[in-house]
């Protein structure tokens, strides 16, 4: 029986260990693909959401790839929504968490160490426009987050799951480009504190990050508990 803190999960430990792995390589992945993609490297790359488009492909190849294995949740905003949602127990949430911050870093790492140094910049880490204030920041990562926790509740909802069929990964990926072509000019459209961290400690452009933690999480449990609240289709009532 699943209860919250999980510990009954310590009991299989190879599929636990294959979970961290695949939170571990999906988020490296995700940011070395997603900030790769928004590298300028001259006067001739386009100022455009490349980024958006990056980071959404990337999640829906990844989802699919790594899905059955972790849910692919690869953001600790995701992680710690699940865990109010009752889908991730305590002890695989703060398993989670840590090594897609680790897997964020290497990623970084990674792509720096394959760029030009007078291409790499911060590593195309997010920062807020000078014309908003901290709390303006916060509140568009926390909308952003929210919007894209009520898509990944919406699609692993149990009462779903037959409606959505194989979509759930298009969907999200579809989700992310929506969300960061809005909230791109404002924050960087981060929506994931690991994806902030990685290129922020390697860039070492650490001001403002708190922005980045607190916003996603913020919103991530906002749109999860709204979910759950009044749009989760009850267990009597489920699409068949």
């Amino acid at each position: 029986r699943k209860t919250f803190v999980g510990l009954e999960e310590l009991k299989h430990e190879g599929a636990l260990w294959r979970g961290i792995l695949a939170e571990f390589l999906g988020t490296l992945l995700l940011v070395f693909l997603s900030t790769g993609g928004c590298l300028v490297w001259d006067s001739n790359t386009p100022n455009s959401p490349r980024g958006a488009f990056d980071t959404g492909f990337a999640l829906i190849i990844l989802i699919t790839a790594l899905g059955h294995v972790s849910g692919c949740q690869i953001n600790p905003a995701i992680s710690i929504s699940c865990l109010i949602s009752g889908q991730n127990s305590l002890i695989k949430t703060l398993l989670y968490v840590p090594v897609q911050v680790i897997g964020a870093t290497l990623g970084s790492l990674l792509l720096k160490a394959i760029t030009p140094v007078e291409i790499q910049g911060t590593l195309c880490s997010t920062s807020v426009h000078a014309a908003l204030t901290p709390l303006q920041a916060v509140l568009t990562e926390v909308i952003g987050t929210a919007v894209l926790l009520l898509i990944i509740q919406a699609v692993t909802d149990e009462g779903r799951l037959k409606e959505v069929g194989h979509h759930g990964p298009m969907a999200v990926g579809m989700a992310v480009i929506s969300v960061i072509l809005f909230s791109g000019a404002y924050t960087g459209g981060s929506l994931n504190p690991a994806r902030s961290f990685g290129p922020a400690l390697v860039s070492n452009t650490l001001q403002g990050l708190w922005i980045y933690w607190l916003g996603p999480i913020a919103g991530g449990i906002i749109g999860t508990l709204f979910y759950m609240l009044v749009l989760r289709v009850p267990k009597d009532d489920k699409v068949k």
